[in-house]
């Protein structure tokens, strides 16, 4: 118990030597700190607006739906079109596909359109969404619920749905029912992407008997669900060559979503690496420039060690004098740079409208990087004031 007392004397007795001596060099303390807090601060700051950058990049691709893959198929044979009613595809053998691949399964199939829609004696265009009968209720359910939020109008041909807000307008005939406006979360989001202005949602029979006399006829549509994003390129072979054999005089389009987010992952990453890159270069210049001050100010203090040798001191108390004195200078510059960084990331959020978020791991990570720099710099300066002998110093008063 006596020793462990003794030991912990010793090691407060050296940390507050070594913050005397720090307090009584400022500018030293400047000077050396400096650096530390520019690389802290493009470091920390690099990397936390990456990771936001990456979260806002996860919440476009929920809002795109980068787990859905568009088919969309379209004829200008009326007869066929009129034949077949508005199924282009056969929806089963595609099912039967993408369950043997193990990489999609069939989501949903709608007719896609537009029409003219009177509003109270105005004229408007509306595009129009006809779904399966399940679909179709999923997206009522939706809709009631309050579930579905973002395109201007939505017009909801389901007047037993019970909305808050209603108001009566006429579809070739039909009325529909103003359901506000909507966005759900799933596939349905992913299929209203790209929509605006005002949009009728009704079911597959309803919106062939609407759109089907037309000049411009509506494309089949099809969403398939992908087992993950790995799978989306596959699947787009797939599906493209299943098409092109099947139908090969069917005009047919194949999209995915994710698609368009890849370079903009690339861009990301290639300034992320960038960043960090140059936060490490300034903090490995403030390293060695570290281990040249300290080795300048050893000596210029080799009197001052020499005298502690003499009436005590062993060379482990001047490595520990030596070490606080650099943790010191780092941490101070750590913990300055850090809050330069928090003050930049929220100035980007200000400016970017991104939600601002801090996560603990950036902390660790600064203090973790500083504890390293701080131990290379120091440990060599700490071992050449250690090597010093007490009797040549000593000459030197």
């Amino acid at each position: 118990m006596a020793r462990l007392s003794r030991a912990l004397q010793m090691l407060a007795l050296n940390f507050y030597l070594a913050l005397d001596q720090l307090r009584a060099d400022p500018r030293f303390v400047f000077l050396t700190a400096f650096g530390v807090v520019i690389g802290t601060a493009v470091l920390v700051a690099a990397i936390g607006v990456a990771a936001m950058a990456q979260e806002r990049l996860r919440l476009i691709k929920e809002e795109i739906g980068t787990q859905v893959l568009f088919l969309a198929a379209g004829t200008s044979d009326v007869a066929d079109f009129h034949r077949k009613k508005g199924r282009l595809i056969d929806e089963q053998a595609l099912s039967v596909l993408g369950t043997t691949s193990g990489r999609f399964t069939l989501q949903a199939t709608y007719l896609r359109g537009s029409v003219m829609l009177d509003d109270q004696g105005v004229q408007r265009d509306a595009s129009v969404l006809g779904f399966d009968p399940d679909d179709f209720s999923e997206l009522a359910m939706a809709l009631a619920s309050g579930r579905l939020a973002s395109v201007d109008d939505c017009y909801l041909d389901v007047a037993s749905v019970p909305l808050t807000s209603r108001r009566t307008l006429r579809l070739s005939g039909s009325r529909c029912v103003l359901g506000g406006t909507f966005r759900q979360a799933g596939f349905l989001r992913s299929i209203l992407n790209g929509e605006s202005g005002s949009v009728v949602v009704t079911s597959f029979d309803k919106a062939y008997a609407v759109m089907g006399g037309q000049t411009a006829l509506p494309t089949l549509a099809i969403t398939l669900r992908l087992g993950s994003e790995a799978d989306a390129f596959p699947a787009l072979a797939e599906v493209g060559q299943f098409m092109q054999l099947r139908y090969p005089n069917l005009q047919f389009s194949l999209d995915w979503p994710g698609s368009r987010l890849i370079p903009l992952n690339q861009l990301l990453d290639q300034v992320r690496l960038v960043a960090v890159l140059v936060g490490a270069l300034i903090m490995l210049i403030s390293t060695v420039a570290m281990v040249n001050a300290m080795l300048a100010q050893i000596g210029q203090r080799r009197r001052e060690f020499g005298i502690r040798l003499a009436i005590g001191a062993t060379p482990q108390d001047l490595i520990l004098q030596t070490l606080f004195e650099v943790l010191g200078i780092f941490g101070g510059g750590m913990l300055i740079g850090f809050g330069i960084a928090i003050s930049i990331m929220y100035l980007w959020c200000q400016f970017s409208g991104w939600a601002f978020t801090l996560s603990p791991s950036l902390f660790l990570l600064s203090a973790g990087v500083t504890l390293v720099c701080a131990l290379c710099s120091g440990l060599y300066p700490a071992l050449k004031a250690a090597a010093i002998q007490p009797i040549k110093a000593m000459q030197d008063i």
